[in-house]
């Protein structure tokens, strides 16, 4: 970090500074939560829908069940919904990681067997790790579904 400019500023400005600071962070942290959870929502519902309805199409049409393509469909869907599932599971367990992490770790400092700046350098280093993990599952997901509706959209053009 580099030096603070404006360090030689009254305690007044610094304290508002700093409120402005924590509230612009929770504003925007809540703005990141909301829309990742629509995202995945979203994700579950296209690739659940699409499933839905192309097994409702195997089973109230009969000549669909001999041909190949509407399976094809039916597994980028389920392989969508699948991606969601293991986002799910890998979310609890990475939130339960940081939560153990966070209290090893605080009761090492408070035992004085480590530094502060160790302790939130340890808890930032959990943060990170695979932190592009989600972003593959999702966007293989959205992915899976493009090329599942693209299938079905093709093949009942030709009909």
């Amino acid at each position: 970090m580099g030096t603070d400019l404006y360090g030689d500023v009254d305690h007044e400005i610094e304290l508002r500074r700093t409120n402005y600071y924590n509230e612009r962070f929770w504003q925007l942290n809540s703005l990141v939560i909301s829309s990742s959870e629509k995202s995945w929502n979203y994700l579950l519902t296209v690739n659940g829908g699409g499933c839905l309805a192309i097994l409702t199409l195997i089973g109230a049409i009969g000549d669909f069940r001999k041909l190949s393509w509407p399976y094809f469909v039916l597994a980028f869907f389920v392989f969508g919904l699948s991606l969601v599932g293991i986002f799910y599971a890998y979310w609890a367990h990475k939130t339960n990681s940081l939560l153990e992490g966070w209290k090893a770790d605080t009761g090492s400092y408070w035992q004085r067997k480590i530094t502060w700046d160790e302790n939130t350098k340890r808890d930032q280093g959990r943060v990170n790790s695979w932190s592009y993990f989600p972003w593959v599952l999702g966007w293989s997901s959205f992915v899976s579904f493009l090329i599942g509706i693209s299938i079905a959209a093709y093949n009942l053009k030709l009909i």
